[in-house]
């Protein structure tokens, strides 16, 4: 790959797919869609997988018919790595450790800095952590931009099943939300594709 951007211009990590609120790629997705940011096609990966298989080999199989094109490939769960093998011999694709996988120190960093080498262009830093010791000195660990506001959680379940909201007969697999509250402070819950994220309303 030519042209290696400077980390820092991915801090606004909420450009980083189509849709406003869902921060990765999910496996519906249409892939035709994603967005580019410095000529390389963002797919951050969903950490909660419900095809764990299926969904991985969709991500890899474009990546491959697509070898003309440079992805930056978002890694959220260590069982992402599955996909690091079947992706070894392309050299249109680099990664990121995305805020999900907390790089709280120097040898969570090194770790992948091992595994993908030249091909690891960033990692976050632990969104949840004030200072991270003894990593400031490297270039590639960056901060999210304030404006992104992460999931505060998010689960293999559907929030509207589980409550008595909705069934799975006749379920279309539509965007669903919902605001809810506890004591004062407001959330909102989004179910895709059967599966959750929590937020916290500002």
């Amino acid at each position: 790959l030519k042209n290696k951007p400077v980390p820092g211009i991915f801090s606004k990590r909420e450009q980083f797919t189509p849709d406003p609120e869902i921060p990765f790629i999910m496996e519906d997705d249409k892939l035709s869609a994603l967005v580019k940011i410095q000529d390389h096609f963002m797919i951050p990966l969903v950490p909660v997988m419900k095809n764990c298989s299926g969904y991985l080999e969709k991500i890899s199989d474009h990546i491959i018919k697509n070898s003309g094109s440079p992805f930056l490939l978002g890694i959220s769960n260590t069982g992402h790595a599955a996909i690091f093998e079947k992706l070894k011999d392309c050299k249109n694709v680099r990664y990121f450790i995305d805020f999900y996988i907390y790089v709280a120190n120097i040898s969570t960093y090194r770790f992948f800095k091992e595994l993908l080498g030249d091909k690891l262009l960033f990692a976050y830093k632990w969104i949840e952590s004030g200072t991270t010791s003894g990593i400031e000195k490297y270039d590639e660990l960056i901060e999210v931009s304030p404006d992104f506001t992460p999931p505060l959680f998010i689960s293999a379940a559907c929030f509207f099943k589980g409550n008595g909201l909705k069934s799975c007969k006749n379920c279309n697999k539509a965007v669903l939300s919902k605001e809810i509250k506890n004591n004062r402070q407001k959330f909102k819950v989004i179910t895709v594709e059967c599966t959750s994220f929590l937020y916290k309303k500002r």
